[in-house]
């Protein structure tokens, strides 16, 4: 009689029989065509068993990468990388957080600010390498409020009393408004009046042309970048030359020299502190914010 532990059998197909001792095993030489996308496997394989359609995952993007919707304002492997600024050196030109003008390490809070905000107040005019300033002492006699606290203008301007001669201690009018949310204050504009004639203006962060007496200010995209829409109702982001009446001035990088421009066949002085709206923008809420939009420039008459 046969010994059954000794009988050989067939291979099925697709099988290679493998003998090992006094035992034959069949073991798979192809594996079988996909049917469907299911991917079934054992708990000790750590994976998942998923029923979902092809081109989805189940997995979790915290732990395998973002592998969820796209958003539009990323970049992707196929598109171009978001347009890139060269050397904007953002920190010349910061917000125009005005200071006590007696007292310079003590800032005006917002609550401050926005008390004498959009309102002609009274006070001297002094100038300095960093700025200019409007201190209580003066009275014009019309009806007019000081400016209390009296306020200094912080900014990188280049101007002194030697290119200003004449303005120190002058009586003038202010008129400023701010950007909400700011504390301390941070100032979008400033006029500066005397005997009712303006003789300088100061826009800070504000992107729409500016209507002066006989002429217009604004800013005109170099091309530098392209991103149209990125910043919403914004400008674009890029490099931007200031216009001034009918001329293009080029864009002074880095807060450049004063420069001379006629305007009304009188002499001014323009300085374009800063001029560019940086890609940060989709970052940051709208409307336009301005710590990513930086129009900030000043024009002064000089005095005679």
């Amino acid at each position: 009689m046969t010994n059954p532990a000794f009988v050989e059998t067939e291979p099925t197909a697709g099988t290679t029989a493998v003998t090992s001792g006094d035992a034959t095993s069949a073991t798979p030489t192809t594996s079988p065509e996909p049917t469907t996308t299911t991917v079934t496997s054992t708990t000790e394989s750590n994976s998942v068993t998923s029923d979902t359609p092809p081109g989805t995952t189940t997995e979790d993007p915290a732990t395998t990468g973002d592998l969820g919707t796209t958003d539009p304002n990323t970049s992707t492997g196929e598109e171009p990388a978001l347009c890139e600024l060269p050397d904007l050196f953002h920190d010349l030109a910061p917000l125009i957080r005005p200071v006590d003008s007696l007292d310079w390490n003590k800032s005006i809070t917002a609550a401050q600010c926005i008390a004498q905000a959009g309102v002609k107040r009274e006070g001297q005019l002094w100038i300095y390498p960093d700025g200019f300033g409007i201190k209580p002492g003066c009275d014009l006699k019309l009806e007019i409020p000081q400016l209390s606290p009296g306020l200094k203008f912080p900014m990188d301007w280049q101007l002194d009393d030697l290119q200003l001669p004449g303005y120190d201690g002058n009586c003038v009018v202010v008129e400023y408004k701010v950007h909400p949310g700011y504390e301390p204050c941070a100032i979008s504009e400033v006029t500066v009046s005397k005997d009712n004639n303006p003789i300088l203006y100061g826009r800070f962060s504000v992107a729409a042309d500016v209507m002066l007496p006989g002429f217009v200010v604004g800013p005109e995209a170099r091309g530098t970048c392209a991103c149209p829409g990125c910043c919403g109702i914004a400008p674009d982001p890029d490099l931007y030359d200031m216009k001034i009446g009918q001329a293009l001035y080029p864009e002074l990088e880095n807060g450049g020299s004063p420069e001379e421009v006629f305007l009304n066949n009188i002499k001014h002085l323009f300085v374009n502190l800063r001029s560019d709206v940086h890609p940060e923008c989709q970052d940051e809420p709208k409307p336009p914010a301005p710590d990513w939009l930086h129009f900030d420039w000043v024009l002064v008459r000089p005095a005679g």
